[in-house]
Order: C-alpha cells, then sequence, then structure tokens
C-alpha cells in the first residue's frame, strides 16, 4: 500500500522515507518513524492539556515569527496548530 501526502510517498513497511521536506506539515525531524511526534504527544495527553499545548505552539510561532528570518513559515506552522485545535475541539 502507498499513500502519497503532499510530495510525501509512505510505503506501509517504510514510513520513515521521505522523499520531499515539508517544514510546516511533516517536518522530517518529526517524521523519521512510522509514528508523528505530535500523534506520541495527543496520546499523552487529555483533551484539555493537548489544546493548551497547541494554543502554546499558536502564540510561540506567532510571537517570534518577524525575528527568525521566514515569517511565512512561522504563520504557517501557526496556522497548522490552529487547525490541529480546531479539530480537537469539534
Amino acid at each position: 500500500m502507498e499513500i502519497n501526502w503532499h510530495g510525501f510517498v509512505c510505503h506501509s513497511h517504510s514510513c520513515g522515507q521521505l522523499m520531499s521536506h515539508d517544514p510546516v506539515n511533516h517536518p522530517k525531524h518529526y517524521t523519521s518513524s512510522d509514528i508523528e511526534t505530535i500523534d506520541v504527544i495527543q496520546n499523552g495527553l487529555t483533551t484539555e492539556m493537548f489544546k493548551g499545548y497547541c494554543l502554546g505552539q499558536i502564540y510561540k510561532y506567532i510571537s517570534r515569527a518577524e525575528m527568525k528570518g521566514n515569517a511565512l513559515q512561522d504563520y504557517q506552522k501557526a496556522e497548522w496548530y490552529l487547525k490541529k485545535l480546531i479539530k480537537v475541539i469539534e
């Protein structure tokens, strides 16, 4: 079975093999195994704790976006966490 996530190709027996780099949706350093780090974090926290985690990440990326040289990428990361938060609330 093969799944393609916007340029990432995952073969069911080798999900750690990334074909391209997407620093916002699937950073390489968080996708080196069969499960993404965000999923491990979410599974280890209560819903309320995870909502707080997402809010903290949103704040972090927005508050320092203009200082790092790639503001758009940080705003996109904040958006990613906002969408994740909305899914949890729905």
